[in-house]
């Protein structure tokens, strides 16, 4: 399991997921040079990416759901807002076996983001390495977007 965590100061976690939720494909992509496609439609993203220095880009599409059952692990506790989701191969629909967990709790200054893949058991530990840090920085410049977004 990737996890990587986030401590950001001057802004909601509402703020942050409303921000997030509404923005265009431009913002999600221009995000992390890793990205080649980042395309909302509706309720999905299509993605394709790389991870840090692990091989091929892998393209997939990520369903997002509000139903926790579906995540293979535990949740924490005291986070109260989610953005949970699993994957799906473009080219052939297969489930992917790899699921997003992503926890957000506000703090006096700002919120915390508790950002989780769930890979299957197969996958190299490069890769699982590689998204830790793409997740920080993909999260970390798509939070400076909704802080600039704020200020107008």
């Amino acid at each position: 399991m990737s996890k990587t965590l986030l401590k950001i100061k001057g802004l909601t976690a509402q703020a942050f997921l409303q921000w997030f939720h509404h923005a265009g494909q431009a913002d999600l992509l221009a995000a992390n040079p890793e990205h080649y496609i980042v395309q909302p439609q509706g309720n999905t993203q299509e993605v394709c990416e790389t991870m840090d220095c692990y091989g091929q880009p892998m393209h997939f599409r990520i369903f997002f759901t509000q139903d926790e059952k579906i995540i293979p692990i535990e949740l924490e506790k005291g986070y109260e807002f989610k953005l949970l989701g699993y994957g799906k191969s473009v080219a052939d629909g297969k489930p992917m076996n790899t699921y997003a967990a992503h926890q957000f709790r506000n703090t006096a200054d700002g919120f915390e983001a508790l950002l989780q893949i769930v890979f299957p058991d197969c996958v190299p530990v490069e890769l699982v390495k590689g998204h830790q840090t793409h997740l920080a920085i993909e999260f970390n410049n798509w939070v400076e977007m909704a802080h600039q977004a704020q200020r107008g």
